[in-house]
């Protein structure tokens, strides 16, 4: 069980939807045959990638080396911003992740088919190959707000099978008052935390959401979770108090832009 429950608001109404994908912690999932079962292109979306992978010992050592994976993506045709960071848990806190924000859905799936793709992803600094993962997630609202905040929560939800999307809507809902709630006491006037985003990840065998909320600090989330339930993050269970949710697995970022 990832420690730790996330607290930030969902607004309901029409949005832009997003689209992002995620390369982090477990062997790559990803096939060209994945893709969502409404048409990219029918929709008005924000693709994003966040591309994340365990930095060897040289990358730890010079950052400039991260320049050329950087470029890569900079380069590719429909590419419009680049962010990059390492995690902030310690547990994790050698993962490098790159957040990259594409014109089009078909401008990220042209990037997978380029011809120097495969010879790029053997080049990457990593301290272990199969530590890429790619997940795909349709967004209901644009995230940029929440990839340009201090710190960036990038949590993974995972979702009992047979659950509704109402009900999983109900779980950010809650969410949302309850990140209201405290913020009403004690941050009345503060830009952060920022509402949350989330959708489905598409390319999942199992049912899995993707959720970003943008705060000031980790340590801020985490003074969020103890006024909001009464508990230290890691002594949370989330099961107990969301019953949808099978596992919640939490990691932070600050971003920077490349």
């Amino acid at each position: 069980m990832g420690s730790g429950i996330h607290l930030g608001i969902f607004k309901e109404g029409v949005m832009e939807e997003s689209i992002l994908c995620i390369h982090t912690h477990h062997p790559p999932t990803f096939s060209r045959s994945d893709t969502p079962t409404t048409s990219p292109s029918s929709l008005k979306m924000h693709v994003i990638e966040l591309f994340s992978f365990s930095a060897s010992t040289a990358l730890l050592g010079d950052p400039s080396l991260a320049t050329p994976t950087l470029q890569y993506f900079r380069n590719i045709e429909g590419c419009l911003d680049v962010r990059y960071g390492y995690v902030i848990e310690q547990l994790e806190k050698n993962r490098f992740m790159i957040v990259i924000t594409w014109k089009t859905y078909e401008h990220f799936e042209q990037s997978l088919k380029g011809v120097d793709y495969n010879s790029f992803i053997s080049s990457l600094r990593t301290s272990l190959p199969s530590s890429l993962e790619i997940q795909v997630s349709l967004l209901e609202e644009d995230p940029t707000e929440m990839l340009s905040a201090p710190v960036t929560d990038l949590s993974v939800v995972d979702v009992e099978p047979g659950t509704s999307d109402e009900a999983v809507k109900a779980v950010f809902q809650h969410m949302d008052e309850s990140r209201h709630k405290v913020k009403a006491v004690n941050d009345p006037t503060a830009k952060y935390p920022t509402k949350i985003v989330y959708g489905p990840i598409k390319n999942s065998s199992e049912p899995q959401c993707l959720l970003l909320c943008g705060w000031s600090s980790r340590e801020k989330h985490r003074e969020y979770v103890k006024k909001a339930t009464g508990v230290n993050e890691e002594e949370l269970d989330v099961k107990k108090i969301i019953t949808v949710v099978k596992d919640l697995h939490i990691r932070h970022a600050a971003l920077k832009s490349a």
